[in-house]
């Protein structure tokens, strides 16, 4: 687990927690930003919906490929 919560990254530090915290972030961010929209959309969902708009994936299995997930 990462417990380093400083803004910038120093040598030394684990690229992991940086890239971490800065995912962890983004995600925020785009739920805010998305709450204000009223469409009840999450940033989880955007990735599906732009592969599906952009017809990047047309099936389930192409999602799961595209988006890393376990189909399960």
């Amino acid at each position: 687990m990462c417990h380093h919560f400083e803004d910038s990254l120093l040598p030394g530090q684990n690229i992991g927690c940086a890239l971490s915290r800065a995912r962890s972030q983004l995600t925020a961010d785009m739920d805010l930003a998305l709450a204000g929209t009223g469409t009840g959309v999450t940033s989880s969902q955007v990735g599906t919906l732009l592969l599906l708009s952009r017809g990047i994936a047309h099936s389930p299995v192409e999602l799961s490929k595209r988006l890393a997930a376990d189909p399960g």
